[in-house]
């Protein structure tokens, strides 16, 4: 029998609604051991984009992508919605593919890795990382989609916990 994976389905994906929001004592402790400016891996989100809705919060807009996408937050915790609302400068790539499909319509797949370092000079204390797994193309389906990741796997599951503090016996072999 097939091992099922537990996803929970949400109105939309966000770093916020996948409980993935960076936390200053986290990110500090992660600038201390990996040096300044260090990306602390937050979620891979990734999908099949077939439209969006502009909108706007609190005087913020933003574009709601719609389609089918999943979110894998660094410690395994799986997502999956009809909506999705991208930081960063991803939006202006994905609303970019859509507007470049014309009135001919069809889908966008895209994979971004998101991250967060520590910045004392931003007013949050922390910037967003944002980056492109895949390049961001037309009409494959999302389990295309998932196996091209599948190289990937490392950066959008939770690491092992021998490999979380680093394995001495393994590394030694190494040398």
């Amino acid at each position: 029998m097939a091992d099922t994976i537990e996803r929970v389905l949400l109105k939309k994906i966000t770093i916020g609604t996948c409980e993935a929001t960076p936390k200053i004592e986290e990110l500090i402790a992660h600038k201390t051991e990996h040096g300044d400016g260090a990306v602390m891996p937050l979620l891979t989100i990734f999908g099949i984009c077939s439209g969006f809705r502009a909108g706007d919060s609190n005087g913020q807009p933003y574009v709601r992508f719609l389609g089918s996408f999943k979110a894998v937050r660094a410690d395994g915790a799986e997502f999956m919605s009809g909506a999705c609302i991208l930081p960063g400068a991803a939006p202006d790539l994905l609303y970019g593919a859509l507007n470049a499909l014309g009135e001919a319509g069809g889908s966008v797949e895209f994979a971004f890795k998101v991250g967060a370092h520590f910045d004392e000079s931003a007013i949050a204390k922390y910037v967003y990382d944002i980056s492109q797994v895949v390049e961001t193309s037309a009409d494959d389906p999302i389990a295309r989609l998932e196996s091209k990741l599948a190289a990937h796997s490392k950066q959008i599951s939770a690491p092992k916990k021998d490999d979380a503090k680093g394995d001495k016996k393994g590394d030694a072999a190494k040398k």
